[in-house]
Parts: structure tokens; sequence; C-alpha cells
């Protein structure tokens, strides 16, 4: 009887033990999925941030290439308007040289 009883203790602080493990082990788990589910939505909110944030920039690159396209439409029609006058100074003063050298 007292083997008995020796056993019964003794399976009695194995059972303690494998509860207080389960019991660690599972707090342990608790904490993890809670530290995973934190974790997931700071990295959401991080991601709708930063895709908030970029797609702003793309916006402003876009608008900004937009305006360069029209600045540099007007450019070339200021230089072709520059080079017209420019042709037709040159053809007048060509013409009024050929003039004067007509009448010599």
């Amino acid at each position: 009887m007292k083997e008995h009883s020796a056993n019964v203790s003794t399976l009695s602080r194995v059972v303690s033990y494998s509860i207080d493990a389960c019991k660690a082990t599972t707090e342990k788990v608790d904490k993890l999925i809670a530290d995973k589910f934190s974790f997931m939505e700071d990295h959401k909110s991080t991601y709708n941030a930063n895709t908030v944030l970029v797609n702003k920039s793309i916006k402003n690159v876009g608008t900004l290439f937009q305006m360069e396209k029209v600045n540099f439409v007007e450019l070339l029609k200021a230089l072709q308007f520059d080079h017209e006058a420019f042709q037709s100074s040159i053809n007048v003063k060509i013409t009024n040289f050929r003039r004067i050298w007509q009448r010599k």
C-alpha cells in the first residue's frame, strides 16, 4: 500500500507538472498569437499609409511631367516663332543687299 501511495503521489506530481507546463505553453502561445496580430495590424497600417503616400507622390510626379510637357511645347512654339522672325529678318536683309548691289 505504501508503494501504491508513493506511485500515486509521484503520478500526481507528474500530472501537476504537466498541467503547469501546458498552462505555461498555452500562455506563451497566446502571447505569440497576440503579438502576431499586433504586428500584422502595425504592418497593415504602415502599408496603407505608405500606399497613400506613394500614390500621392506618383500623382504629383505625373502632374509635374504634364507641366513640363506644356512648358516644352510653349518653348518649342516660341523658338519656332523666333526662328521664323530671324529667317524673315535675314530674307529682308538679303533682299535689301541685292537691291543695293544691283543698283551699282
